[in-house]
């Protein structure tokens, strides 16, 4: 027996496991998750410093002659190939904290791609992460039988967090030397009601402070008042102190305020009402022409276009003016109480918008405002439904279409429209169905008029950009028309970066890609004549700021379906966990055994030898 288990020792037996039944060369991909909350502390060290070890070790302790793929957050291309242990170690030491944040479907989409390249059945993906719940799946979207999954979690210790969730401008337009508010939602992700003081700067200047109450588990919002003395580009950025999570304790946004807002002004001829109110205003740059002498370069200048008491209209002014809207601008259209049959039919087709049809002679009165509409906002300190509305004498009634999707700002009674808003790609669309003219009704000569008028105007120039996040917005969108051999730059001067993005121009604008940039702040958009197009305000993702992560049994749960040969969640560390790796490679080793066993028969038989007749018999 001795002899026996001594060769079997050396035939070097194992008990297969799942893992081992593949054949073919070992194909394995690790990925680690390097995203900000692998910077919290372990039981070693951060997890990114736990995770790359836990790499190190799978990485040695599977054959020499595996061939890996090493995946990150940053999904570059030159990941999806196959590479030796040595450059896995190396480019392990290498991997460091990235704003980018993946979900486990894209990591397994991105694994099993770079897996069945090489044709082989035995392949295994190692997924090292922290698990959280609001980032990872809970459902996997990739089936395959022959992937070996397993998954490796990394235990943070207890942190509480609180964090800036977003912050948003109260008003659309912001004027100068006028009061105005930002609100800030602040959010805690903690088990323990919390106070932090939140501080507001506008271009590094701090304007105010202000003091957050959240309850736990709950989110509060603070608004912060502050008032604008200069017109341009103004840099907001709004922060609270709360470690060791800090990635989401600032947050930038950006807005413009114009000097004057450019308005272009075409009619038959001019209109005393609407000249009296915008020519001589400091807040407009007001310009007018006839039918006959449009300037159309006019239209790339300014953000709101006003057509009156126009009878038709050109298919070429249709397609400036459709263009117009496209990249953003405002048109507000006034008919003549005489148009020819079909006269705005080729504009309204183009923007999509109901066109004119019978005109009604009927004396009625506006009997409702959309209060909720931004038209409307902070026009009135109270409203009372007896307040004198205007009366009209001549108004169109429009061709209902359910695809236009206007908005009846301001209704007539009997439920026709006096005013239709409609949002088009990058613009807007006022469209009146009475002509700007006293015989057409009291509306030029009511109270109404100039605050609807210029509201209108004030918001086709708009504050505020839009909230851009790292990771989850790839492009922004500008209304400027850039030519394809034009070469920009994105700035930021806090970093010192200076990056060459690419662009795509589109008939509604151009869209700005922002791939590649890491680092949350403001960027200036320029071009080769150093002008400023834009400014950019990008944050970090808040996907992270819940720190909640699933336990092991959801793990299994959850990945345990037979969409994959074999799902394991692994716990051992350090000596442990090169333990199960080998085991995982090879099976379970028996020759330990089988040299324990030869050992045992050798000293059996030693005593058997040297017993005496009373320890024979006991033996017996």
């Amino acid at each position: 027996m001795a002899l026996a288990f001594l060769i079997l020792a050396f035939a070097q037996p194992f008990v297969p496991t799942k893992s081992t039944e593949s054949s073919g060369q070992q194909i394995v991909s690790l990925y680690i998750d390097n995203s900000f909350s692998m910077n919290l502390s372990g039981k070693e060290g951060s997890l990114l410093d736990e995770a790359k070890d836990k790499c190190r070790t799978i990485a040695t302790s599977l054959p020499s002659s595996t061939k890996f793929q090493l995946l990150t957050n940053e999904f570059k291309g030159e990941q999806q190939r196959l590479i030796d242990r040595d450059e896995l170690l190396e480019l392990t030491d290498h991997i460091k904290i990235n704003p980018q944040s993946r979900n486990i479907n894209e990591v397994l989409i991105r694994q099993t791609d770079a897996l069945k390249k090489s044709n082989s059945d035995n392949r295994s993906s190692f997924i090292i992460s922290d698990f959280q719940k609001s980032f990872f799946d809970m459902q996997p979207g990739v089936n395959d039988s022959l992937l070996k999954l397993n998954l490796l979690k990394t235990d943070a210790e207890e942190v509480k967090n609180i964090a800036i969730d977003s912050c948003w401008l109260s008003a659309p337009v912001i004027q100068l030397n006028t009061p105005s508010e930002l609100n800030v939602k602040v959010r805690n992700y903690g088990n323990e009601d919390a106070e932090v003081p939140v501080r507001f700067y506008i271009n590094n200047s701090q304007k105010t402070v202000a003091s957050a109450k959240i309850n736990a588990g709950m989110d509060a919002t603070v608004k912060m008042n502050f008032t604008i003395i200069q017109p341009g580009w103004q840099l907001a950025k709004v922060e609270i102190d709360d470690n060791p999570i800090a990635f989401d304790d600032t947050y930038y946004l950006s807005f413009r305020i114009a000097d004057k807002i450019p308005v272009y002004h075409i009619g038959s001829s001019k209109n005393i009402f609407i000249d009296k109110l915008l020519a001589n205003n400091s807040l407009i740059d007001y310009t007018f022409s006839t039918q006959n002498a449009v300037d159309y370069a006019m239209l790339k200048k300014c953000n709101a276009v006003i057509l009156t008491d126009l009878k038709d209209i050109s298919s070429g002014m249709s397609d400036e003016i459709a263009r117009f809207v496209d990249l953003g601008g405002t048109l507000i259209i006034f008919p003549d109480s005489n148009i020819t049959p079909n006269g705005y039919e080729n504009l309204f087709g183009k923007l999509n918008v109901e066109n004119y049809s019978t005109l009604n002679t009927n004396s009625i009165s506006v009997s409702k405002l959309d209060l909720a509409n931004p038209l409307f906002h902070d026009m009135f300190e109270k409203t009372d439904e007896r307040m004198s509305l205007p009366t009209v004498n001549q108004s169109y009634e429009t061709v209902s279409s359910l695809r236009s999707g206007k908005n009846i700002v301001m209704q007539l009674q009997g439920g026709h429209s006096f005013l239709n808003y409609y949002h088009r790609k990058s613009g807007s669309v006022y469209q009146f169905t009475s002509a700007a003219q006293p015989a057409a009704g009291t509306f030029v000569t009511h109270a109404l008029f100039a605050p609807v008028l210029f509201k209108t105007i004030l918001l086709s120039a708009p504050s505020s950009q839009p909230t851009l996040f790292i990771g989850e917005n790839s492009d922004i969108k500008i209304p400027s028309s850039i030519q394809t051999n034009d070469v920009l730059h994105l700035i930021n001067s806090d970093t010192k970066t200076d990056i060459i993005p690419e662009f795509k121009t589109t008939n509604d604008g151009t869209l700005i890609n922002l791939t590649g940039i890491e680092q949350a702040g403001f960027y200036q958009l320029k071009n080769l004549n150093d002008s400023i197009l834009s400014i950019i305000a990008l944050n970090y993702n808040r996907k992270e700021s819940d720190l909640k992560a699933f336990s092991d049994e959801e793990l299994k749960s959850m990945y345990g379906n037979g969409k994959f040969k074999s799902v394991e969640v692994v716990n051992p560390t350090g000596s442990g966990l090169t333990k199960f790796i080998k085991q995982y490679s090879s099976g379970i080793s028996l020759w330990k055994y089988c040299i324990l066993a030869t050992l045992l028969f050798l000293i059996a038989e030693t005593l058997l030898l040297r017993s005496d007749r009373k320890m024979v018999t006991l033996k017996n």
